[in-house]
């Protein structure tokens, strides 16, 4: 084993998870191999649980392709929102934006700018339930989950492996036609610009329709579509048909959309992706309603074996998962050689790792010092305000015990506006405890009435020798006055 076998990033295998079947992507030798296990019930799950162990063997890194519990969508945002606040947000917003209030994870590819101040985002997502529940069987069977992705970004990451190969130039539309799902993604000099996604033309719906009408068998309809039957029925044909038609009618507003945002449209290439089944006649419809060049998504895709590698996008470098990544430097091949290689490594070094214990030692010894000094100014002003604490109550005894035995400000207003005429408006009211003075400034309608709230307050108790004078400039509707008093204690 070489060093850099040695480091290398430990095998992964991929699996892609739909409604009714998972489908395995191992890596042997210098290739891939494909299986492809149904399962009934909808029980995936238990389908993971009995699958895994059994195909993967020493492989214990895997990658997740997600089509059921998951979507994407494009979003705008302001530049100048992080993707962490566009996290927070999007999770607060749920119900708004998606319609539920089932708590989600998401993952942000970021997209164009639409101006100066705002951007869009591709937003990948899926159920916190089913996300969580995935982990969970992944750590409880001793397997480490690298990546968990949508089949829209896995998609996406196969034409960025494939654009040399393909020779592909321009704009480019992604038809991925999946068993529950049908996903188109248009991109332009490599980048996103928009994106669907229709329950309608799925093979899924097929079936159902088949099922329905007809009381076909699963195995049956797949010969349907895949072209296999020798003399069709007319019937089956017709409802097939149709459902491409209702495909072409969920395609086509969708490429007029993208036909309206290009400037050219002669440089536009359909890739057409058929994960699940190889619909006979599909390709061909296409090139005829669109009058574009269709090529598969996978050069190498002429087997059902084959097809599926596509799913090999989620290992693009910029595929974006819904599962942060871990720094590959920490990921290798841990086998008993490299556990033997460690073992004589720590068993020749002891005192080198003795003296980083000793200086990690010393580092925490000083942390704690400089803890325990702060600690000791903390008490320090702690107890000097325990000090100001017991000299304020003090001084406020006393002022509680004095209070009750003098005339205090709140007290004066108080009696004195009980005795303000309703023609009269108090503008200022001054007190001085120091000299026991105060003095009332005020507006009256006319004379009379000030002079009469001056006879009311000469016959209250508290004021001694209340005084009243008149302010200059007053007008035809209103008399200012003043009136000072000396207050009796």
């Amino acid at each position: 084993m070489s060093y850099a076998e040695l480091f290398s990033s430990a095998p992964e295998a991929i699996i892609e998870i739909e409604e009714t079947y998972l489908r395995f992507l191992i890596p042997v030798a210098r290739g891939w191999k494909s299986h492809y296990l149904p399962f009934q019930g909808g029980d995936v799950f238990g389908a993971l649980r009995h699958h895994v162990p059994e195909l993967l063997g020493a492989i214990h890194a895997v990658s997740l392709v997600l089509w059921n519990e998951a979507g994407a969508r494009i979003l705008p945002f302001p530049v100048t929102m992080a993707e962490k606040e566009i996290l927070e947000h999007l999770n607060l917003k749920r119900e708004d934006y998606f319609g539920t209030n089932v708590e989600m994870v998401f993952a942000l590819r970021p997209l164009a700018l639409i101006d100066q101040k705002n951007r869009e985002y591709l937003v990948s997502s899926v159920t916190r339930g089913y996300f969580n529940r995935l982990q969970n069987i992944f750590t409880e069977l001793g397997y480490n989950i690298s990546r968990i992705t949508t089949a829209f970004e896995a998609a996406i990451g196969r034409f960025q492996q494939q654009r040399k190969l393909l020779g592909h130039h321009g704009s480019a539309c992604i038809i991925s036609l999946g068993y529950s799902q049908v996903h188109m993604i248009v991109l332009r000099q490599g980048e996103v610009i928009a994106m669907r996604t229709a329950l309608t033309g799925s093979v899924k719906e097929l079936e159902n329709r088949l099922v329905e009408a007809l009381k076909l068998k699963t195995d049956k309809i797949e010969e349907y579509l895949t072209g296999r039957v020798e003399n069709p029925d007319s019937n089956t044909v017709e409802i097939i048909q149709q459902n491409m038609r209702e495909l072409l009618a969920r395609i086509t507003p969708f490429f007029a959309f993208i036909r309206s945002k290009e400037k050219e449209r002669s440089d536009q290439t359909i890739y057409l992706s058929l994960p699940c089944l190889e619909i006979k006649g599909l390709k061909e419809l296409l090139e005829q309603s669109f009058s574009l060049a269709v090529k598969p998504l996978d050069e190498s895709a002429v087997n059902d074996d084959s097809r599926s590698n596509w799913l090999q996008g989620i290992l693009y470098p910029s595929t974006v998962s819904l599962l942060p990544r871990k720094p590959p430097l920490f990921s290798f091949i841990l086998t008993p050689r490299i556990i033997w290689l460690f073992s004589f490594f720590f068993l020749c070094t002891p005192f080198a790792f003795i003296k980083i214990n000793h200086d990690m030692v010393k580092g925490q010894m000083k942390a704690l010092q400089l803890k325990e000094e702060k600690s000791r100014l903390f008490l320090q002003r702690d107890e000097m305000t325990k000090s100001q604490q017991a000299a304020l109550k003090g001084m406020s005894d006393i002022l509680l015990g004095e209070l009750p035995k003098s005339v205090t400000a709140a007290s004066l207003v108080i009696e004195i506006s009980k005795r303000v005429p309703a023609n009269v408006r108090i503008v200022r009211f001054d007190y001085s405890p120091n000299t026991s003075n105060i003095s009332l400034s005020g507006i009256a309608l006319n004379t009379e009435t000030a002079l009469s709230f001056w006879e009311a307050l000469k016959r209250f108790p508290w004021l001694t020798d209340p005084k009243i004078s008149f302010s200059p400039g007053n007008s035809d509707f209103s008399m200012g006055f003043v009136i000072s008093s000396g207050v009796i204690h």
